[in-house]
């Protein structure tokens, strides 16, 4: 079973953190994409909150997951939204539509911010 991840934040290659490199052991880039949502400056990371406006795009990377069921473990861990975190979860991970130039639209998963963003910047 193929599953795919969307990424936008911290779990970038350009970020090149310590979880974006156990991602790229466990994925494959396939794609730089994007998704219809807003990125709110939440401190030292971002949150997306999806849209459904065509103006409201989020670019980031697409990942082709290996084994889908450790990694993805890994990552709900890394995001705090697993039953040994208190809820409510700051993010959800979700099953989105994304867009690229080099795939039709497909499902995958993304971290979406689950917190009030009033009163947080946006991030262009």
């Amino acid at each position: 079973m193929t599953e795919h991840l969307f990424v936008y934040g911290t779990l970038r290659r350009s970020h090149g953190g310590p979880m974006h490199q156990r991602l790229a052991r466990h994925a494959r880039h396939i794609a730089d994409a994007f998704v219809y949502a807003r990125l709110y400056d939440i401190g030292s990371y971002p949150g997306l909150i999806e849209s459904t406006s065509v103006d409201d795009t989020v670019q980031g990377e697409l990942y082709q997951l290996h084994d889908h069921t450790d990694v993805l473990a890994q990552l709900d861990e890394y995001e705090q939204c697993t039953e040994k975190h208190p809820q409510p979860w700051e993010y959800l991970r979700k099953s989105i539509t994304v867009y690229s130039d080099e795939h039709a639209p497909l499902s995958a998963w993304v971290y979406v911010y689950n917190w009030p963003v009033s009163g947080l910047p946006r991030v262009w």
